[in-house]
């Protein structure tokens, strides 16, 4: 039989994290159940499955008839949908087009009639409603597949296992976790467990551009205390981002 790659839970990640000299506790601080745990382990899953980080695990598609009449906006009902990784078009006798995805900007509506070359999500309603656009708009009929990336399920439990994320990755989230842990403590090891993070995190998902790892540590190193000496011992760079 298989082996169970989903077997870690979040209340293992606690028990390790607590496991750490002069760590806190991590559940019914201020008198609220399971918390902080609940929402540091929310933010770092949401850490690793967001862009630019597309995993084989984490991936599913959705055909759509996309046609003329239709023109260019198509809602369909996806419950996991988190964001576009690839999108193509065929046109039915064997051609097929890889489209440009526009994750951060909507397209504007057009009355040009050319085979679609560009992809958005125009709208997404928060309850599995999520309407495509692509541009120009399709001249005749082609089936649409889009390669999306699931969005993380949130904590209801502290059974609950790290989905999707498999075992074999625990060291990420349990090094992302225990950085969070620290922050919400003001624990001065805070910078260099989320630099080694960030790190770890790049490092395992592998094939991203340069401008993808730049624009992700941009985001996530808060140029607040991208200049403190903490980081710059890390080998991060203030103005790039990037490890020297």
């Amino acid at each position: 039989m298989p082996t169970n790659h989903l077997q870690n839970t979040l209340l293992r990640t606690i028990n390790f994290a607590k496991s750490i000299k002069q760590l806190r506790l991590l559940t019914g601080v201020g008198g609220v159940a399971n918390e902080p745990a609940f929402s540091i382990g929310d933010d770092i899953r949401s850490i690793i499955l967001s862009p630019p980080f597309a995993w084989s695990w984490n991936r599913k598609d959705v055909a759509i008839a996309v046609t003329e009449v239709l023109g260019q906006d198509y809602t369909e009902s996806i419950a996991d949908f988190g964001w576009i990784e690839k999108a193509v078009i065929d046109d039915g006798n064997g051609k097929i087009k890889e489209l440009t995805v526009k994750n951060a900007h909507a397209l504007a509506p057009t009355s040009v009639k050319e085979q679609p070359a560009s992809i958005c999500v125009y709208e997404d309603d928060n309850e599995g409603g999520i309407t495509f656009r692509v541009a120009p708009a399709p001249p005749t009929s082609y089936t649409l597949t889009v390669i999306y990336q699931k969005a993380p399920p949130i904590f209801a439990s502290t059974s609950d296992d790290w989905d999707p994320i498999p075992d074999r990755f625990s060291y990420l989230y349990n090094t992302g976790f225990i950085a969070k842990a620290y922050e919400k403590t003001n624990d001065p090891r805070f910078l260099p467990t989320f630099s080694l993070f960030m790190r770890l995190l790049v490092s395992a998902n592998g094939g991203l551009s340069e401008t993808d790892v730049n624009l992700f540590l941009e985001g996530q190193l808060n140029p607040m205390w991208a200049n403190t000496a903490s980081l710059q011992q890390q080998g991060f760079g203030a103005a790039s981002g990037q490890r020297r």
